[in-house]
């Protein structure tokens, strides 16, 4: 489950439960509003971190780090694109490998979906 408010997360955080696991991104670590609501549960459910730094405080509260380190950003906006190309590489890696671990289940969902979706398309 994905929303961008981070209200909305901090909800949905505190219901979850044990066998959870919470997949969170941020390139510095330090964005309070990704990193202050999983302080609240990171001794109950399993934190992964998508990060370009090792060191910082998202990292250090998670039982798994990946570190995706791009070369130093300035200040300006368009900057952040470089990382946010390499965490997509990331997380649609990691999807991919998701999807082929579940084999023919997870084509399966896939191939529903889309076809539930087919109806938005000329």
């Amino acid at each position: 489950m994905y929303c961008p408010d981070s209200h909305t997360n901090a909800v949905t955080l505190s219901k979850l439960k044990k066998n959870d696991c919470v997949f969170a991104i941020s390139h510095s670590g330090e964005s309070k509003d990704v990193v202050l609501p999983l302080q609240k549960v990171e001794n109950s459910v399993r934190i992964i971190a998508l990060t370009g730094f090792g060191d910082s405080t998202l990292a250090k509260i998670a039982d798994l780090s990946i570190i995706a380190s791009v070369p130093e950003e300035m200040n300006l906006r368009t900057d952040a694109i470089v990382s946010r190309c390499v965490q997509m590489v990331v997380v649609d890696s990691l999807f991919a490998c998701l999807a082929v671990s579940e084999g023919e289940q997870s084509l399966d969902t896939l191939s529903l979906s889309r076809r539930s979706l087919s109806y938005l398309k000329f």
